[in-house]
């Protein structure tokens, strides 16, 4: 059977996990039915001190072990290293901004470093994609279901989508959801990730029809 040249761009996402992310990148490698295009994949590296609280959230040598794994997987692949922490929101963001703004990708396929995929994932993720690409309704899909529930292998359907994981993320929807994020990034820019303020979050989105 003839490898298909995978279009989408791939991004990772990647903070303070070497060895975890050496079994996603191993587990992209050995997809079935694809040929990746290392200049499409995209490292979104997360850096280590935060501008806002001056905290340290890890060593420069985890990441620039994280950057050597990535880059020993797929020499061509881009590394788009921040030079401060953002967190994973502002991070996914970064990630987000570049492959619908930047590269005017239709569809992006996106993957945290603590993933290690089967080797028909990425086959499963295009599946969808032909079904779901002309839906007006549909923002994220992915191919691990409902992963708390049972499921029927011999019987497969969709379900709406719970954790955001190993995802495809179609652009049009990302750009009507832009105005609907600014109030969230606007509160999470002034804090660090961790130290989020919920109620506050909450409080701006009670005002919002989707309440």
């Amino acid at each position: 059977m003839t490898a298909i040249m995978l279009q989408k761009p791939i991004i990772i996402m990647s903070f303070d996990r070497p060895k975890y992310l050496e079994k996603l990148c191993a587990s992209l490698k050995q997809q079935h039915g694809f040929t990746l295009d290392e200049a499409n994949i995209h490292l979104f590296q997360d850096g280590a001190v935060s501008p806002r609280s001056k905290l340290e959230y890890t060593s420069q040598d985890q990441i620039q072990a994280c950057i050597e794994t990535f880059r020993a997987a797929f020499p061509r692949g881009q590394v788009h290293a921040s030079p401060v922490n953002l967190g994973i929101a502002l991070n996914f963001q970064r990630a987000e901004t570049h492959a619908f703004a930047t590269l005017k990708a239709d569809c992006a396929y996106f993957f945290e470093d603590d993933l290690e995929l089967g080797p028909l994932y990425l086959a499963a993720l295009e599946r969808i994609y032909d079904q779901v690409k002309s839906r007006s309704d549909v923002a994220y899909f992915a191919a691990y279901g409902m992963h708390m529930q049972s499921s029927n292998a011999a019987a497969p359907r969709i379900v709406p989508l719970e954790h955001h994981w190993g995802f495809g993320l179609l652009r049009s929807a990302w750009e009507k959801m832009q105005p609907w994020l600014q109030p969230f990034y606007a509160i999470y820019g002034r804090c660090d990730y961790k130290w989020r303020p919920h109620i506050a979050i909450v409080e701006e989105y009670l005002k919002k029809d989707v309440a």
